[in-house]
């Protein structure tokens, strides 16, 4: 992926705070959305369908980043 240490940094500190309950997926849309523009949910079903399973793919992330760092 060749992401940078800053970046791979920024990434799991944002997973935590959504994770932990410190920043909402409407917070971290808002902070991501100038760096990665990507289409928009339109139905309040695909948007919870897409929470759960953007939920689950952070949390395999974080577990990854935090075997990683150890």
């Amino acid at each position: 992926m060749n992401y940078t240490a800053d970046t791979l940094a920024g990434l799991r500190t944002g997973l935590a705070d959504l994770l932990d309950g410190r920043a909402t997926p409407e917070e971290m849309r808002r902070c991501t959305r100038p760096a990665v523009d990507g289409p928009v949910l339109t139905g309040e079903a695909d948007a919870i369908a897409s929470t759960a399973r953007v939920l689950r793919w952070a949390r395999a992330v974080r577990e990854t980043l935090d075997a990683v760092r150890r």
